[in-house]
């Protein structure tokens, strides 16, 4: 009987599964409009249109779907059935331009099947290729026949899932095998372009809430009604060509990546963006560039994470920078270096910082240039320049006192202090004067400079310091004071 009853409960019937599809769109903004039959457990929905109005009168997007299915296959799941292709059609007319495009999406053998219960659906999907395309563009009136667009996914996996209620939930997954895209233009007062594109093993995972009824006018109350999301894309290799011509001269470029990732959340009034680029190697070269940019690097990283909305109380922030293994070709290299006195060992800088801030408002309603907050303290958790035989590195933290504007000129007085380490310098210096870069007179002057801040470390060629601010406003180096 337990047994039965679950089974009972674990059952969706194909009215279930497009109220929920049709709720969740009405209820973030979407207006659907379409005609219901049903007959032998398959309810069709006909004449499908889903829409989307912009802010501010700007425009609108509209979906013209036609027909969709949902067929009760007799052991509590329901197929899905949708159309081989449809158009999406979006209107603008942002910067005074009125634009309309229409992109039209197709699938082939798409297999859609709605499993769970009411209250909390989950779709389960395969597609063997869908197909993006640019089959409209007109602007103010004209067409643009010299713009192509097209996409096209093969071998598309995922899953979705939603929950009903005041507050939807969403989560959603998806993997590509292999996508292609394709960008072209040819206009006489913006330029051509062309770009070729393929990426492997395309990923994202999403999920989130969305609240219902909002008020526009007030995106922080929207943020504390529970809307979060979360979500990933990730990618294992990256092949890019462009060629382009603004008027100046042809340019052609190649990109290629092993891998990239890019995350983002926001999330009980907080928004973190992070990413990663693995394996990027660029060759470019054009009218406007005298020698041909070739590089690669190890790694790329990014991201940043604060606060949006108010709080009495400091809430924590941080951002990072990483550039690391940087190589350029050994041309570049000859046009500054043809002797090759410098060390072309792989280049790093990376930096890192987080602290905490007092917003006074919300960040997400703030319009003007004025930051609507306070900082209240600051850490250099990472600092490292490694590069032409050079390395510094760094560290430190720092509290701001924001009742003092006059010590500092209008600035909060810091206090605390920053430890510095630089190996290398006097060699770099003795280099670059051989070369003929460095005129002997400033060389002087940086080791002087170098001298008044910095003491020998431990290493030959090695310098140390520590730069410290201290209760009075007075900085020091290395319990000298300057100031």
């Amino acid at each position: 009987m337990l047994l039965s009853t679950a089974s009972a409960f674990a059952d969706v019937s194909n009215q279930d599964v497009w109220g929920a599809w049709k709720g969740f769109m009405t209820g973030v903004g979407y207006s659907v409009s379409a005609t219901e039959r049903e007959s032998g457990g398959v309810l069709s929905v006909d004449d499908l249109k889903i829409s989307l109005d912009f802010p501010e009168d700007d425009g609108r997007a509209l979906a013209d779907l036609g027909r969709m299915t949902f067929t009760e296959a007799g052991d509590g799941t329901v197929r899905v059935g949708m159309p081989a292709s449809f158009p999406v059609r979006i209107e603008s007319s942002e910067h005074g331009d009125n634009t309309r495009a229409t992109l039209t999406i197709s699938m082939r053998d798409a297999d859609l099947v709605a499993s769970g219960v009411p209250e909390n659906i989950k779709y389960d999907y395969r597609v063997a290729q869908m197909a993006w395309e640019l089959t409209e563009l007109v602007v103010n009136g004209t067409p643009e026949t010299d713009a192509t667009f097209n996409a096209i996914a093969d071998t598309v996996t995922g899953a979705a899932e939603m929950s009903a209620g005041n507050t939807p939930r969403f989560a959603k997954s998806m993997k590509a095998e292999r996508m292609t895209m394709t960008v072209k233009g040819d206009d006489p007062q913006e330029g051509m372009v062309d770009m070729q594109m393929t990426v492997a093993g395309l990923g994202f995972d999403i999920s989130g809430a969305v609240p219902m009824a909002q008020d526009p006018e007030d995106p922080g109350a929207f943020f504390r009604a529970g809307f979060r999301i979360d979500g990933k894309v990730t990618q294992q290799g990256t092949e890019l060509a462009l060629m382009a011509n603004d008027g100046s001269g042809p340019m052609n470029a190649n990109m290629s990546t092993s891998g990239s990732s890019l995350a983002i959340k926001i999330a009980g009034g907080r928004f973190d963006y992070q990413g990663s680029v693995m394996d990027l190697g660029v060759n470019m070269a054009g009218a406007g560039i005298p020698l041909p940019i070739i590089m690669d690097m190890k790694e790329l990283a990014y991201g940043i994470a604060m606060p949006l909305l108010q709080d009495n109380m400091a809430q924590d922030f941080s951002a990072r920078f990483k550039l690391a293994g940087l190589t350029v070709s050994d041309m570049l290299w000859g046009v500054f270096d043809p002797g090759a006195m410098l060390p072309r060992d792989p280049a790093t800088l990376a930096v890192a910082v987080n602290g905490t801030t007092t917003l006074f408002a919300d960040l997400v309603a703030s319009e003007g240039e004025d930051y609507p907050g306070e900082l209240n303290s600051l850490t250099l958790s990472e600092l490292l320049v490694d590069m032409v035989g050079a390395r510094l590195s760094g560290s430190g933290a720092f509290t701001f006192d924001n009742t003092d504007m006059q010590t500092f000129d209008g600035m909060p007085r810091p206090e605390g202090s920053i430890n510095l380490s630089l190996s290398g310098a006097n060699r770099l210096i003795d280099t670059l004067v051989a070369m003929g870069l460095l005129p002997e007179e400033q060389a002087m002057g940086g080791r002087m400079m170098m001298a008044m801040f910095a003491v020998p470390g431990a290493g030959e060629d090695e310098l140390t310091s520590v730069i410290e601010i201290n209760a009075d406003g007075h900085v020091l180096a290395n319990g000298q004071r300057l100031q």
